[in-house]
């Protein structure tokens, strides 16, 4: 949660949980970074409101426009309970937002607390995560990109780059190779 800051509200991190007091109108999680959605088609949190509201929002921004869907956990919870969010129909909800919230909508006299344990977008059905990495077996170079994280079906272009008196020799591991594109 250290990526996330808040509005109207005060907050402290014990362990995996995020504790948020209730202090103003219409408090947010805000996500403040842009992220390209096309890959998720859900939105999962698993969250204990003890606060006289059961009106929730998930809202994202794209292109400076709000979208947002509701959702409604239980009015003073003793639990935490996990809520989906289906976001798949929505035709906003693709390509790349600018930031996204979990937004509370008050009642006059909102008070209280609101606990998150956990909050995800849900990859799509078919859609797997895969980590890449890279390394230098022998010689002296950069690779580019050096690792990172891709889903099924996008590709990636490496390139190798050997520095002065060394020459790329070829790739091997999943791929054996010694084109350098």
């Amino acid at each position: 949660f250290q990526q996330f800051s808040t509005s109207q509200m005060s907050t402290t991190i014990a362990g995996d949980i995020i504790n948020m007091t209730i202090s103003g109108n219409f408090p947010n999680l805000i996500y403040d970074t842009s992220l390209n959605i096309d890959n998720f088609d859900r939105f999962k949190i698993d969250i204990k409101n003890v606060t006289d509201s059961d009106l929730f929002w998930f809202v994202w921004y794209k292109d400076g426009v709000k979208n947002q869907r509701r959702f409604r956990p239980g009015i003073n919870e003793t639990s935490f309970n996990t809520y989906i969010v289906d976001l798949s129909a929505d035709a906003d909800w693709n390509g790349t937002i600018d930031s996204f919230n979990v937004e509370v909508a008050n009642r006059s006299s909102l008070g209280g607390t609101v606990e998150i344990s956990s909050l995800e977008l849900v990859l799509k059905a078919g859609i797997e995560e895969h980590t890449i990495t890279t390394n230098i077996i022998e010689g002296s170079g950069v690779v580019s990109p050096s690792g990172g994280t891709v889903f099924t079906d996008e590709e990636v272009t490496f390139n190798a780059y050997p520095d002065a008196g060394w020459v790329f020799q070829g790739w091997s591991g999943d791929i054996v190779s010694t084109e350098n594109p």
